[in-house]
């Protein structure tokens, strides 16, 4: 079951990754960010090139806080067992 939750709340780390990197990349194409938009060439720098950018960054940085978010829960766990003698 502890395997499954994982899965579980990776996939939704990298979904919502993915929800914040299409909107990012939206709002940089509308801001200019990424180039001219002649003929519509600024959408296609937004869906090729920022928004696969960004859902790694996201995706990253959303793994990175559950890795030490799930090792500080494991320190304060070991921290508070009492010791055996």
């Amino acid at each position: 079951m502890t395997v499954f939750r994982d899965v579980v709340i990776t996939l939704a780390i990298l979904v919502a990754a993915f929800v914040a990197a299409c909107i990012g990349a939206g709002l940089l194409a509308q801001a200019g960010a990424l180039g001219s938009c002649f003929e519509g060439s600024c959408g296609y720098v937004a869906v090729l090139v920022a928004l696969p950018l960004l859902w790694l960054l996201f995706g990253a940085l959303g793994i990175a806080a559950r890795v030490a978010l799930r090792r500080r829960l494991q320190r304060r766990r070991t921290a508070n067992r009492p010791r055996s003698t």
